[in-house]
């Protein structure tokens, strides 16, 4: 069985511009399973959205309708369950990349969409495959969640065994949030640098592979920056994000298990890059080196 969590964010003119939830799937040799979580949708109690899984061919996005969901609320848990048959066969079932949600008609038409593999598709530009299906997906709509509840879902740990690496000994018994501290003797430019995602291309080739961690992607996607600092004699990443007990379980499954706040001044970053929030900070792992100027 295969397991992994993705997040599920709105698109734009090409791009993802907000997150709005995420998927847990659950994929044997011949079934699977997605757990579809939404939070912040803005849709009125008759809008209806049409699901569809999407596999990728060439340069192009290929969308199997599953379905719809009506009297969608901003707040919604959904549940669909497919397998081989349903898709059009065993080729397109192994194929399959993710799944999109879409709500209205042209240009005011919005479009949401989980990746399972952070690959360069167009998502807007989907292309409806048209072959019938040999049987309807089998399909439940869950109780619609109070707000609460929702927010306890992402509690749930992702086991993605593929991406999952094991925290170091000593990474077991740290505080949960601790902050960077800056010698006193020692410039703040000599210890945080403030880097860019095409900058890990600078680690060791082994290391090349958190380019494309997801937990890292989504944080650079929100707030379009990362971290490299030195402290205690090792040398950290830093994914920025907002301390809360649910997104630091996230964080460990994708091996980023200390949160830590830089001092006042220690990095100047644009409103864009940051929240106006004490529990503001960055989720770290020690890595090979520190990626300077």
């Amino acid at each position: 069985m295969k397991k992994f969590v993705r997040y599920l964010y709105a698109y734009k003119n090409g791009k993802c511009v907000q997150n709005v939830g995420f998927v847990k799937c659950e994929e044997s040799e011949d079934r699977a399973v997605l757990q579809i979580y939404g939070k912040g949708f803005p849709v009125n109690g008759d809008d209806m959205f049409e699901l569809f899984l999407f596999y990728p061919e060439g340069d192009k996005c290929i969308g199997i309708s599953m379905g719809t969901l009506k009297n969608t609320s901003p707040v919604f848990s959904y549940r669909l369950e497919y397998d081989a048959c349903d898709v059009g066969g065993r080729e397109t079932f192994d194929r399959v990349g993710g799944m999109i949600l879409t709500k209205g008609q042209g240009d005011r038409k919005n479009w949401y969409a989980a990746k399972w593999e952070e690959i360069p598709l167009n998502i807007e530009q989907m292309i409806r495959k048209e072959e019938p299906m040999e049987e309807g997906p089998q399909e439940e709509v869950a109780e619609e969640p109070e707000e609460e509840e929702l927010q306890e879902e992402p509690a749930v740990e992702p086991e993605e065994e593929e991406m999952r690496e094991e925290p170091q000994e000593e990474a077991l018994h740290v505080a949960e949030s601790v902050r960077v501290e800056v010698p006193s003797d020692r410039k703040q430019k000599d210890l945080i640098y403030k880097i860019t995602r095409e900058d890990l291309a600078r680690l060791p080739r082994c290391e090349w592979k958190l380019a494309n961690n997801h937990f890292l992607l989504h944080g650079y996607r929100n707030y379009h920056h990362l971290v490299s600092f030195e402290k205690d004699g090792a040398c950290w990443l830093g994914v920025p994000g907002v301390f809360h007990p649910n997104e630091q379980k996230v964080a460990r499954s994708f091996g980023f298990d200390q949160f830590m706040r830089p001092d006042e001044g220690e990095i100047e970053l644009p409103a864009e890059e940051r929240e106006e929030d004490d529990e503001f900070g960055y989720w770290c792992r020690t890595v090979s080196t520190v990626i300077g100027e």
